[in-house]
C-alpha cells in the first residue's frame, strides 16, 4: 500500500502561475497541493465526511441550539434514507453554511453600539459556531498518525530548493507541513 501510494505522490503535477523566475533566471513554480496526499495514504481517514462527522459529535464545539441552526441552512430535501439526523456531509452543504457566515458578517458591519443590532444574539453568535466547526473539522486531520514517505518528500525538498518553487496546500491536514517543516525548509503558513 504504501509503495502504491509512493508511486502515486510521485507522480504529483507540477501548477505553473505566471511567469517569475528565480535568481538563476529559472522559472519559479508553484506547487498547489489538495487533498491527494491523506487520501492516497489513507483514502478512508481523509474523507471530509468523517471529519465533518468528528466535529458534528463534539459537544464541546457546538450545542444542540448551533447544530439546529446549521440544520436550517442544509437542504433538507438531500436527508439520505433511513437517516433522521441531518448534519453536512460535505462540501455542497458546506457552501450554504459559508454564505450565511459571510452574510452574517456583512450585516455585523452596519451594525452600530448606539442602536438595536439587525441580528439577534444567536445571529451575532452564530458566525463563530460555524467557523468552530469548521476548525474543529480541520484538527481532525490533524490527529493522523502518520506521514508522507520520505522516497517522495526527498525528491520534492530537491526540487523546490534547487526550483526556489512555492507552494500552495488546500489541505486541512498537516503532512505537507510536517515533511517540509523539518528544518531543511522555511515555510510560512498565509491564512
Amino acid at each position: 500500500m504504501l509503495s502504491e501510494a509512493s508511486r502515486q505522490l510521485s507522480e504529483a503535477r507540477v501548477v505553473e502561475f505566471g511567469s517569475a523566475k528565480n535568481s538563476r533566471g529559472k522559472m519559479r513554480e508553484v506547487l498547489l497541493f489538495g487533498n491527494g496526499l491523506g487520501r492516497s495514504l489513507n483514502n478512508e481517514y481523509f474523507e471530509l465526511e468523517r471529519g465533518l462527522r468528528d466535529a458534528w459529535d463534539d459537544d464541546e464545539v457546538l450545542s444542540e441550539a448551533d447544530r439546529d441552526l446549521i440544520r436550517r441552512c442544509l437542504n433538507n430535501e438531500e436527508l439520505i434514507e433511513g437517516e433522521e439526523e441531518i448534519w453536512p456531509r460535505g462540501e455542497n452543504e458546506l457552501d450554504p453554511l459559508q454564505k450565511v457566515l459571510a452574510a452574517c458578517d456583512l450585516v455585523r458591519q452596519f451594525e452600530r453600539e448606539d442602536q438595536e443590532g439587525w441580528l439577534t444574539a444567536r445571529g451575532q453568535a452564530f458566525p463563530d459556531a460555524i467557523r468552530s466547526f469548521i476548525h474543529r473539522a480541520a484538527c481532525y486531520y490533524h490527529r493522523f498518525n502518520g506521514s508522507l514517505p520520505q522516497n517522495f518528500v526527498n525528491p520534492l525538498v530537491d526540487f523546490i530548493l534547487e526550483s526556489r518553487s512555492h507552494v500552495a496546500t488546500l489541505n486541512y491536514d498537516d503532512l505537507l507541513y510536517r515533511s517540509l517543516g523539518s528544518g531543511c525548509i522555511d515555510f510560512q503558513c498565509a491564512a
